[in-house]
């Protein structure tokens, strides 16, 4: 089990926009949110953040957040099909992806190992830098009615964060009012990540 790794106390200020731009290799960034908007807007910074500086991005998102997310991206001016052919930008499909990961109801350290090894390194070498990020819903699809999948899965993420050396944004999609939804997410889904962006 991996211990504690939560920082607290950032705001979506100038300094979040930072961490999503620009993480540390290591770092794993949490997003628990309840206004679908935003995650579009942080994972385009993100993403940007990460083609802009020759690195490869890897996105496992959703149908809705991905179309929100490269039409930011385009209009920032970064030509999608031609990242796409190096290598470079490579989007995956949230649901599918999880269902290949999955056995007897929880995530497969076998098959993540095989599965996202292969991806992480691919997308490192198709990076000038060697330099990869990625971005993850796999764990929101697992949240509120797998948490023990979930807890697992983001073992499983930072045992490749730390194997591979790559910054990761995952996000949880929250359910009802801010203060309560936030009040009941889970301490160790939080303490599973270094950073925690407010809702």
């Amino acid at each position: 089990m991996l211990g504690p790794r939560t920082c607290y106390g950032l705001n979506m200020t100038a300094k979040t926009a930072s961490l999503l731009a620009d993480p540390h290799p290591k770092c794993h960034i949490v997003f628990p949110y309840t206004i679908d908007h935003l995650i579009s807007e942080a994972v385009s910074i993100f993403a940007a953040g990460g083609l802009s500086r020759d690195e490869s991005v890897v996105l496992i998102t959703t149908p809705s957040h991905r179309d929100l997310i490269e039409r930011r991206l385009q209009l920032e001016g970064f030509s999608l099909p031609d990242l796409r052919a190096q290598g470079r930008y490579i989007m995956l499909d949230a649901e599918d992806t999880l269902e290949k990961l999955m056995s007897n109801g929880l995530p497969s350290p076998t098959r993540f190992a095989k599965l996202v090894g292969n991806l992480i390194q691919t997308a490192k070498s198709n990076a000038p830098t060697g330099k990869a990020r990625l971005f993850g819903e796999m764990v929101s699809l697992l949240y509120g009615q797998n948490l023990a999948g979930a807890a697992q899965l983001e073992e499983l993420w930072n045992a490749a964060i730390d194997a591979y050396g790559v910054p990761l944004l995952c996000t949880y999609a929250l359910d009802g009012p801010e203060p309560e939804a936030q009040a009941a997410f889970p301490a160790r889904l939080l303490e599973a990540h270094t950073h925690t962006l407010p809702m």
